[in-house]
């Protein structure tokens, strides 16, 4: 009579811990497709991208932007096509390239950022230096 009740009992546990692990799985594959529709890549470009380090220089870059204030709305696919398509994607995170923005009130977004080259945004920088000095130097009159 009580080798029934513990095979019952067995029967009870089995059946909770498929419970509990097929929950997990769901839980899971639900994290996963909400992951993977905010970053806007698919499965494979996903886990690509989290091997090779390129998902935490992308998560490295909006967390910056947001402790400088910026807004981002770049999703980690339109990130990855931008760096691809600039040729620099080796540069990441090299201090060599740096993604910048076109109208630096604006948005981290398609359309108002490029991949620059770090001695051209000096460049640019430091023109820009020197076009507001040279103003200044002629609304003074010298």
């Amino acid at each position: 009579p009580n080798s029934g009740g513990a095979k019952k009992k067995f029967a009870m546990m089995r059946e909770t811990r498929t419970r509990l692990i097929d929950r997990k799985l769901a839980m899971k594959a639900e994290r996963k497709a909400k992951c993977l529709d905010e970053l806007g890549v698919d499965e494979e470009t996903y886990a690509a991208s989290k091997n090779n380090g390129m998902l935490r220089k992308f998560k490295n870059d909006r967390e910056n932007q947001k402790i400088f204030g910026n807004d981002w709305s770049l999703s980690f696919g339109e990130w990855l096509s931008l760096w691809s398509a600039s040729g620099h994607i080796g540069l990441i995170g090299s201090k060599k390239a740096w993604l910048k923005r076109i109208d630096s009130t604006g948005p981290f977004a398609v359309g108002n950022v490029r991949v620059m080259l770090r001695e051209e945004a000096v460049r640019i920088k430091r023109g820009s230096y020197r076009s507001r000095w040279r103003q200044a130097q002629m609304e003074a009159g010298r």
